[in-house]
């Protein structure tokens, strides 16, 4: 008799998860090392390797319900080729920095928008990297702006493909939690891949923020805590959300003062330029690994050499990630003479 039945779900090449019921009257469960305890005797006193083998033993003899894979997901549903139209995208990302009175402070949203998009290349040559710019604002309309930048340069929230093997994907990449609920606000309610069965029954996961730039907006410790599985690889915009023990630049409203609105409408009727050159930008197919070695390598020697008297070097986070920042607007440079041959 089979242990039951599964629903098998991959993402980019690995698995996203997997579900589980006894019996067609049951929903279904993610499958995790709690449930596996529960239906393999002994499961939790074996070793790491019987452990395996007895849990692939064990979903061998389970039927599949349904099985299917996400593939990585394009943040641009259009991009325009058009020349002209990516040369002013790559202006327009240059003039952000003059966005607010005090531009360092739009230079590290444009910082942090291009590191976001080559985070995973980056944390190959550095682990414990992870870009994060924390804003806290007392003023809405400061708000409003950086989240809308971030809808503009990554527009696309929807994702159905056809046929029975792709489940419906919304994702976005403002997760707002100030909206008040009586029971709360989780990230199912912002990233949410969903698997439809017969019968109306339907299963949920989140889905990772891989190389995208996401901000999240008066979140608590929990709901921060929540997200960091999936935000491993993304850049992260703090806004007015607890810190859950990240560490980066914190711009408050003494740097976010005095908006230039007339370069906001110029970047609001040209944001599909900014999301194509963007998306240019993520998907160059240069070789990633060496230029990211190399930013890695410029970032720490511009701190200088350490003193020979010392073993070891330990680099402050928010000072190497900042020196990552202004390294990495060298190789978006050429994006600006897009066409001129």
């Amino acid at each position: 008799m089979k242990n039951g039945e599964i629903i098998e779900l991959k993402y980019s090449g690995g698995w996203l998860g997997i579900w589980y019921r006894k019996n067609p009257r049951e929903e279904f469960i993610r499958l995790t090392e709690e449930t596996l305890n529960r239906k393999i005797p002994l499961f939790n006193v074996l070793v790491e390797k019987e452990r395996q083998k007895r849990a692939e033993a064990f979903l061998k003899n389970c039927e599949v319900k349904w099985s299917g894979k996400i593939n990585n997901l394009n943040t641009v549903k259009a991009p325009t080729d058009d020349f002209e139209m990516l040369k002013m995208g790559a202006q327009l990302f240059f003039e952000m920095s003059e966005l607010f009175e005090n531009h360092g402070a739009g230079y590290q949203l444009v910082a942090m928008c291009l590191t976001s998009a080559r985070c995973e290349s980056l944390q190959e040559y550095l682990q414990d990297f992870h870009p994060v710019l924390f804003v806290r604002t007392c003023a809405e309309e400061t708000v409003d702006i950086v989240t809308s930048w971030i809808h503009l340069i990554e527009p696309r929230q929807h994702w159905k493909k056809k046929g029975k093997r792709r489940p419906k994907v919304y994702r976005t990449p403002v997760l707002d939690y100030r909206k008040p609920s009586i029971v709360g606000r989780n990230l199912l309610d912002f990233n949410s891949a969903t698997v439809k069965l017969k019968k109306a029954k339907k299963v949920h996961t989140p889905i990772p923020y891989d190389d995208v730039l996401i901000a999240v907006v008066g979140a608590d410790v929990k709901q921060i805590h929540e997200l960091q599985p999936y935000a491993e690889s993304a850049g992260l915009i703090l806004v007015n959300s607890a810190k859950a023990g990240y560490e980066g630049t914190c711009l408050s409203d003494r740097y976010l003062a005095a908006v230039d609105d007339e370069l906001f409408c110029q970047i609001q009727e040209h944001s599909l330029a900014m999301a194509s050159v963007f998306y240019e930008w993520r998907c160059d197919e240069g070789d990633e690994n060496e230029w990211a070695d190399q930013i890695v390598k410029k970032a720490k020697a511009s701190f200088g050499k350490p003193d020979s008297r010392y073993r070891s070097v330990v680099f402050d986070p928010a000072k190497l990630q900042n020196a990552v920042f202004w390294k990495f607007c060298d190789p978006f440079l050429p994006l600006l003479w897009i066409g001129d041959g």
